[in-house]
């Protein structure tokens, strides 16, 4: 405890020493920025993630769109082939 109390001393003199060369308001303007781009970043993972997420589901959504037509094809395919074995043998 003692010495974060001579720490934070330590840093209070270096401001006031520096009191006329730095200034607050583009200090108070970096750690607004600092933020901004901590909150981007964060937010740009997020997107990121649904997209892999948007992804999945769309070939997921593929595959059972395929297997739906190739079922349909199946039927179809089958009902040709006794609707023309029918009208052409049954003579």
């Amino acid at each position: 405890m003692l010495g974060m109390k001579e720490k934070a001393k330590e840093l209070e003199q270096r401001v006031k020493s520096m009191s006329g060369k730095v200034d607050r308001n583009a200090i108070s303007k970096l750690e607004k920025d600092e933020k901004q781009e901590a909150s981007a970043k964060s937010m740009l993972a997020q997107v990121l993630k649904d997209k892999e997420k948007i992804e999945e589901t769309i070939k997921e959504l593929d595959r059972c769109k395929r297997e739906a037509l190739e079922k349909t094809w199946e039927k179809v395919n089958g009902c040709v082939y006794l609707t023309c074995r029918l009208f052409f043998f049954s003579v």
